[in-house]
């Protein structure tokens, strides 16, 4: 469900944590991270950090991380 209004920019709707989470499980099972290993923390950070920073658009998410 989207909402009209923006959300403040640290909260992140269910919609975005859905897409986040996967896109990491799709990195994680083609990269054959444990996660819960060091790696795949990493990747969740970056993963974080980039959308935070404003790349939001799932597509171009997926070609950064070549998913």
């Amino acid at each position: 469900m989207k909402f009209d209004y923006p959300a403040p920019e640290s909260v992140l709707m269910p919609y975005e944590l859905a897409m986040l989470q996967r896109l990491f499980n799709r990195a994680v099972r083609k990269q054959g991270y444990a996660k819960t290993g060091v790696e795949a923390k990493m990747l969740a950070t970056t993963m974080m950090d980039l959308y935070r920073r404003g790349l939001r658009d799932e597509r171009k998410l997926r070609i950064m991380f070549a998913i």
